[in-house]
């Protein structure tokens, strides 16, 4: 086990930030996989998933390019509260319905499992 740590870096707060992102990729790489599962249990084809997921690559590419301004515009905390709120709003979406254009919609606004912090 010390060679992890010896490995994550030396400072405390180094190896804790990088273990964090370390199990945070881990679980992006599940919600792909359990988001997939999911859209196939409701009947979707693979083709279907997988322009979902490009498209939603597309869509989280231009709202980076606007990340820094709209940071620079809100504040980081109120930046980040932003994103958590459209998470959780994306999230209670793909609970409560099946329809394809909002889960569509939900995917693309938060990008399950895609990586953007």
């Amino acid at each position: 086990m010390k060679t992890v740590w010896a490995w994550l870096g030396h400072h405390k707060t180094v190896q804790l930030l990088q273990l964090a992102g370390i199990l945070r990729s881990l679980c992006q790489g599940i919600a792909v996989v359990n988001l997939s599962l999911y859209l196939k249990e409701l009947g979707w084809t693979g083709g279907a998933i997988g322009a979902l997921f490009a498209g939603t690559g597309l869509v989280r590419a231009v709202l980076t390019s606007f990340a820094g301004e709209l940071n620079a515009l809100l504040g980081p905390k109120r930046f980040m509260l932003l994103f958590e709120i459209m998470t959780a709003v994306s999230a209670l979406i793909l609970t409560v319905t099946s329809s394809s254009i909002a889960l569509s919609a939900a995917v693309a606004a938060a990008g399950f499992g895609w990586g953007h912090t």
